[in-house]
């Protein structure tokens, strides 16, 4: 499913929100489920670039009291919920919800979390475009509906000549170049008046 993660138009360095994706100091260190699922789906996503870079520095026993920190924040305190707790778990359950799993990286993944179902879905993958690519609709303070283009950058190779055109053009512009030539014979092969098989003097 990797290949099939989708990005926004901002990039694969910039997470939906346009912020830069801070990366783990240590990759390949293990991380308790707990810790990194708050940083992958979705919590960390709520965090500023400062406490993001603060809590990629800490070690195991720092990153689990900012964890505790943060989430026994309590929005309303009136009320015998955690709003702040029962929101992250709606949302994740939202994308979970999906019919195809959804990377935490994915943009797709991030706007669920973030915004929730979109007021509207187009799904673009055809042989018309070599990059799939889907259009999601929120409204916008205003009530303005504001579109978000999402695409799937693995879906061509990246190989371009010349010019820096894509190589997949050239196969799309033949291609469409043959179809309308075999339309544009079909139909005048069409409009034609048959021989009748009589000879005329």
């Amino acid at each position: 499913m990797g290949g099939r993660a989708y990005q926004s138009v901002l990039g694969s360095r910039e997470d939906v929100r346009g912020r830069p994706v801070v990366q783990r100091q240590h990759p390949d260190e293990v991380w308790p489920e707990a810790q990194r699922a708050f940083l992958q789906d979705g919590p960390g996503l709520l965090l500023t670039l400062d406490q993001r870079e603060a809590f990629l520095a800490l070690d195991d026993a720092g990153r689990d009291a900012f964890i505790g920190e943060m989430l026994g924040r309590d929005p309303i305190p009136e009320t015998p919920a955690n709003e702040l707790v029962e929101g992250i778990a709606r949302r994740r359950r939202l994308v979970a919800a999906e019919p195809q799993t959804l990377l935490p990286l994915d943009a797709r993944a991030q706007l669920l979390f973030l915004r929730g179902r979109p007021t509207e879905r187009i799904v673009l993958d055809c042989a018309a475009i070599f990059k799939p690519m889907e259009i999601w609709a929120y409204p916008g303070d205003d009530g303005t509906p504001r579109d978000i283009v999402l695409y799937r950058p693995a879906a061509i190779s990246g190989a371009r000549w010349p010019w820096d055109i894509p190589v997949e053009d050239f196969g799309f512009a033949f291609a469409m170049i043959t179809l309308t030539l075999a339309l544009w014979e079909r139909v005048r092969s069409a409009s034609e008046p048959k021989a009748s098989g009589e000879a005329h003097p």
